[in-house]
């Protein structure tokens, strides 16, 4: 049997923080926004350059795969001990895990 990947403390800490976000996009009314939208996409060739410029209207996207970092993890053990923090504005000083000095740039767990 394989153990899972995320604890149960690291999803309620997912579930927590989501509903934080999508409540701020909610006020923000930035939920169910209707736009005509083309995505055309293409991998880049491994040159590390932009292929063209981009026309009028055009917007690049860059997708980048997010690992979990010692900050998630940190996150999810104040979770676990009842501490109250706000991840969308950074409030909660010391009580915020995501804006303790020690986890600038965190590195990747072995999760991540």
């Amino acid at each position: 049997m394989v153990a899972p990947l995320h604890s149960t403390q690291a999803l309620e800490t997912v579930r927590l923080e989501a509903e934080l976000f999508i409540a701020r996009l909610e006020a923000a009314g930035a939920i169910g926004v209707k736009r005509p939208v083309c995505i055309r996409a293409r991998a880049d060739a491994g040159s590390g350059r932009c292929p063209q410029q981009l026309g009028d209207g055009e917007q690049r996207l860059h997708v980048v795969r997010h690992g979990q970092g010692f900050h998630n993890l940190l996150a999810d053990l104040y979770h676990e001990l009842g501490r109250k923090f706000d991840a969308a504005s950074g409030e909660g000083g010391d009580q915020n895990p995501y804006c303790r000095p020690e986890v600038v740039d965190p590195p990747l767990t072995e999760v991540g």
